[in-house]
C-alpha cells in the first residue's frame, strides 16, 4: 500500500547537517587562531572590514539625529560623508575638532566610539604583532608519568619543560 512505502526507510539522504555553519559560530580562540596563523591578506583584510565596519556602523548611528552634529555637514552635497569623516577621526582617536556633536546623544555617541576606538586598534595592533612576531611555544613533555603519593592521596605526575632558550631534540 502507499503507507507501507513510506513508511519503509530509504538511503536517500546520506547526510544530515546538524548545527550553524562554522561561519556563524561564535568562537574567539578560533578567530584568533585563523588571524595570526593564517594567510597575510586575509588577515589585512578582515581587519580592514571590521574597521571600516565600525566607521559605517558609527557614522550611520550619528547620521540618524541630524542634530547631533553642532555644525552643518562639511559636505553640503554629501552630507553623510561627512559623518563617515567624523567617525572615522573619532574612532582612530585623531579628532581634529571641527565637528564636535551638539546633543547628548551626540556625545554619548562620540564617548561609545571613542572607547570603541581604544579597543578595536588594540586588539588589532595586538593581532598584527602576533601575527608577525611569530611567537610559538616549544614544550618538552616527560616520557614517563608517574602516580605517586603527595598529602596522603595518589596524584598523577607529569614533567614539562619550556624549550624557548635553546632548541632541544626529543
Amino acid at each position: 500500500t502507499f503507507q507501507e512505502e513510506n513508511a519503509k526507510p530509504t538511503n536517500k539522504l546520506k547526510y544530515i547537517v546538524k548545527g550553524r555553519p562554522k561561519c556563524f559560530s561564535f568562537q574567539p580562540r578560533r578567530w584568533y587562531s585563523n588571524l595570526t596563523q593564517g594567510r597575510c591578506f586575509s588577515m589585512v583584510f578582515f581587519l580592514m572590514i571590521m574597521y571600516t565596519g565600525a566607521i559605517f556602523f558609527f557614522a550611520i548611528l550619528m547620521f540618524v539625529d541630524k542634530d547631533s552634529l553642532l555644525q552643518e555637514p562639511i559636505n553640503e552635497e554629501r552630507p553623510f560623508l561627512s559623518y563617515i569623516w567624523w567617525s572615522h577621526h573619532t574612532l582612530s582617536t585623531v579628532g581634529y575638532g571641527t565637528l564636535t556633536p551638539g546633543n547628548s546623544y551626540g556625545e554619548f555617541l562620540v564617548t561609545s566610539e571613542g572607547i570603541a576606538g581604544l579597543i578595536l586598534l588594540s586588539t588589532l595592533s595586538g593581532i598584527t604583532w602576533a601575527k608577525f612576531s611569530g611567537i610559538s611555544a616549544r614544550v618538552l613533555w616527560s616520557r614517563n608519568a608517574v602516580v605517586a603519593q603527595l598529602d596522603n592521596s595518589p596524584h598523577f605526575m607529569i614533567r614539562v619543560a619550556s624549550l624557548w632558550r635553546e632548541e632541544r631534540d626529543v
